[in-house]
């Protein structure tokens, strides 16, 4: 699957697309548009949500145990959370940061912290 082109992507390519026939007064907009898209995405600051389910993830990794392996289930009510999609969600957010790594036993997921 390709990767979606972003607007500031999309304003570079339509100047590079249309360079000759376009006028300088539009070249000018959209380069102006693409800066002004480009320094509203670097001042985002994390949401709400985020930002407690980074308290949630350093709380999974703090109550895991170097060599032991746990299931998705076992890790939601180590935490205490009530949905069991939330947590899959944020352990495989840690499995991709490389915090976590997954093996499987019969089909079944299993989730064991990397030391």
């Amino acid at each position: 699957m390709a990767k979606k082109m972003t607007i500031v992507e999309r304003y570079a390519d339509i100047v590079a697309k249309y360079a000759e026939v376009m006028s300088d007064e539009d070249k000018a907009f959209l380069t102006e548009r693409a800066e002004l898209h480009a320094k509203k995405n670097v001042s985002r600051k994390p949401t709400k949500a985020q930002a407690e389910n980074e308290g949630i993830k350093a709380e999974i990794l703090a109550n895991m145990e170097s060599g032991v392996s746990y299931t998705i289930s076992s890790i939601q009510k180590m935490v205490g959370l009530e949905s069991n999609q939330k947590t899959s969600a944020l352990v495989r957010q840690l499995k991709e940061s490389e915090l976590v790594e997954r093996s499987e036993v019969k089909g079944k997921a299993y989730f064991k912290k990397v030391d």
